[in-house]
């Protein structure tokens, strides 16, 4: 998978640290040089959020990324991207619905005019 370019330059610039990544040579490793858990990094978003009123989870994130990929691209793409087995799960867990009718303006304006045309004819 090509990485987009923030990601380089957020790896670079974590390279460049010289982090002490342990024995795994981890590019973001926790403080203690071991992989950081899912908690840790829910609670340093947390903390990095406090002070700008937005609440948004690694799981928005995700969410966000799958719904843009798959409108960008395909749901197929999106898929692919998080890993799932099949497009359903992701399609059903990820991918936003758009929940906007199409425009049938013209059809509901012509339906408008033959009834009123109809009630002012009297028929």
């Amino acid at each position: 998978m090509s990485l987009p370019s923030f990601v380089v330059a957020a790896v670079r610039e974590a390279m460049d640290l010289e982090l002490d990544g342990g024995r795994d040579g981890l590019v973001f490793p926790s403080t203690r040089g071991t992989p950081r858990s899912p908690g840790g990094v829910r609670q340093q978003l947390r903390l990095a959020q406090k002070d700008i009123g937005v609440d948004v989870t690694p799981h928005d994130v995700r969410r966000t990324v799958a719904t843009q990929v798959a409108r960008a691209t395909t749901l197929a793409a999106a898929t692919a991207l998080l890993g799932h087995a099949d497009e359903s799960t992701t399609a059903r867990h990820y991918v936003q619905r758009v929940h906007v009718a199409p425009d049938v303006r013209v059809v509901i304006d012509q339906l408008v005019q033959r009834t009123s045309a109809t009630t002012a004819s009297g028929e």
